[in-house]
């Protein structure tokens, strides 16, 4: 069984697929499992400008910069603050914290208090955003034809 048809025929989130589906109204079908509102950290890459912004703020680029100079810093952390302030710097990239490898990039940031736990929820807030059950059970957007083919 497919990922769209368990969702479709089990509705673990109560969304009441059945009722649509049994009426054969499919759009309907549709619409609820690509509907966002599902508040998800991760949910939106933040764009290079937002980053670049962030970074402005409270001496953030500052402490990279800082960071990646200071030879008392193992050589891991002085990369992933070198990293990070490319990112920061760069207008063509962003930040994905859906992606465990930046996270673990800002964390270890954390960790040796280059950031703060206020930094990273700030840039968890600029991530966040609503997802439909479709994205979060990693379908994207499904499409009606999608639906007539899992039913």
């Amino acid at each position: 069984m497919s990922t769209l048809s368990n969702e479709l025929a089990n509705d673990p989130q109560g969304l009441g697929y059945q009722t649509h589906i049994s009426a054969g109204d499919h759009q309907s079908v549709t619409a609820i499992i690509n509907e966002p509102r599902y508040s998800t950290v991760g949910g939106r890459r933040i764009s290079s400008t937002e980053l670049l912004m962030w970074g402005a703020q409270a001496g953030r680029i500052a402490r990279l910069e800082d960071a990646a100079a200071n030879s008392q810093l193992g050589a891991d952390v002085r990369s992933i603050a070198s990293a990070a302030l490319r990112m920061v710097q760069r207008s063509d990239t962003g930040l994905d914290l859906s992606d465990a490898q930046e996270v673990a990039m800002i964390d270890a940031l954390v960790q040796a208090t280059v950031f703060t736990a206020d930094d990273k929820s700030s840039l968890e807030a600029l991530s966040t955003a609503d997802i439909s059950r479709a994205e979060q059970i990693g379908l994207g957007r499904v499409t009606l034809a999608q639906i007539r083919e899992a039913v």
